[in-house]
This record gives structure tokens, sequence and C-alpha cells, in this order.
């Protein structure tokens, strides 16, 4: 599970590098107009669109992981109960049968 986290981790920093990159590449070669470039204007616009989504992507992505964790937990809190039920019941039934065998027995 760590290794897919570093793993979009390392996705997401070469996406922003990459586009920011990019931008800084363009600006450069258009530094005399960077506002008046309505293509650069463009990039930007979406890089900013992107990394909003992102952020908001990766928010979403704590909440439910969160939430994951959460029932996770509950269900093996339920787990454990249910098997100390069924041991407590195993043992009930072993106690009835060499009762029954004790009785048997004796008759």
């Amino acid at each position: 599970m760590r290794e897919n986290t570093t793993s979009s981790r390392r996705y997401l920093t070469f996406f922003f590098y990459a586009h920011a990159n990019a931008v800084y590449n363009t600006a450069a070669s258009n530094a005399g107009s960077f506002m008046s470039d309505p293509k650069l204007e463009q990039n930007i616009k979406q890089l900013n669109e992107q990394l909003t989504e992102l952020v908001s992507f990766c928010e979403k992505l704590k909440v439910e992981n969160k939430s994951l964790r959460e029932q996770q937990e509950t269900l093996v809190e339920e787990r454990a109960k249910l098997i100390e039920k069924n041991e407590m019941a195993r043992t009930k039934v072993e106690s009835m049968i060499t009762r029954l065998k004790s009785m048997e027995a004796g008759q």
C-alpha cells in the first residue's frame, strides 16, 4: 500500500514539474512578451485548473482513505468478537458432548 502511495506521489510530482517546466520554457522563450502571449496564458490557466483538480482529488482520496481505515478497524474488532463467540460455543458444545458420553457410560 505504501509503495502505491509513493508511486502516486512520484507521478504527481513529475506531472507538476513537467507542466511547470513547459510553462517556464515558454515564458523564457517569450521573455519580452510574457503576459501578452495568449497561448502562454492558456497554458497557465490549464495548469492551474489541473492543479486545482489534483488537489481536489487528493482531498477526496484522503477522506475516502480515512473512511476505509475506520471501516477496517470496525471489521477487525467485529471479527475478533465473532472469533471469541465461536470459541465459547465450541467449548460449550465440547462440554455437552463430554457430559453426554459420561452419562452414556454410566448407564
